[in-house]
């Protein structure tokens, strides 16, 4: 996983790194304490697209009584309450530190995007937790009308558990498009993937120097 999670949440060695080479003291890591409500942030509130090239990251963080951010790491759903948009598993998404789509250290984080415009309130909600709202403005076109435009279906979470085993051969990257910028009329850059290894379909030539060292080339 690295240093960035899955989520594009920092974990605590991308601090270290920072430290190590920036001098900037990482911050103050949250403990274990009494769970009772949440925050819902973004890194934008405005979508200046609704084509697909945009986006927002959401962060959800677990807070105590008095609005300090602890590690506990309760469930918590992240729900569309109106408006457009969706996240990967549809209209919500839940956050559980026993999933794949995981809570740690009290925070959790995933994008949302929209494909119509307009204002969506996303909530964020953890049985016996104070919820947490926040404002999402999608600019463009279309726009989404309530009532009308055709709600986004659930899509489920599927854990990939590797493709079916067949005796089928699998080959990647044959016959691809290959561009290449040093290539020479009639020696088109695809000759490196078309699957001959041979240079432009002759037979290399392999020669000794007098100092010993072996050149290669095509014949």
């Amino acid at each position: 996983m690295g240093m960035i999670d899955y989520f594009r949440l920092p974990k605590r060695q991308w601090y270290w790194y920072r430290n190590e080479y920036k001098k900037i003291p990482p911050p103050e890591w949250p403990s274990n304490g009494v769970p009772a409500g949440l925050k819902l942030t973004a890194d934008k509130t405005t979508l200046e697209s609704v084509d697909g090239t945009d986006d927002a990251q959401l962060i959800v963080t677990v807070l105590n009584a008095s609005g300090k951010a602890i590690s506990n790491c309760p469930p918590v759903t992240l729900s569309i309450a109106s408006g457009p948009g969706e996240f990967p598993t549809g209209p919500s998404i839940t956050f559980d530190p026993g999933s794949d789509i995981a809570i740690r250290d009290g925070q959790a984080a995933i994008e949302f995007r929209s494909y119509y415009a307009g204002k969506t309130i996303i909530r964020a909600t953890s049985p016996g937790l104070r919820d947490a709202t926040i404002e999402i403005i999608s600019m463009g076109e279309p726009e989404f009308i309530a009532g009308k435009t055709a709600p986004v279906k659930p899509r489920p979470y599927a854990r990939f558990t590797g493709l079916p085993l067949d005796n089928a051969a699998v080959s990647f990257g044959l016959e691809n498009p290959v561009r290449a910028s040093s290539e020479a009329s009639g020696h088109s850059g695809r000759l490196a993937n078309d699957g001959n290894p041979r240079p432009s379909g002759r037979q290399p030539k392999v020669t000794r120097t007098r100092g010993g060292r072996w050149t290669w080339s095509a014949s």
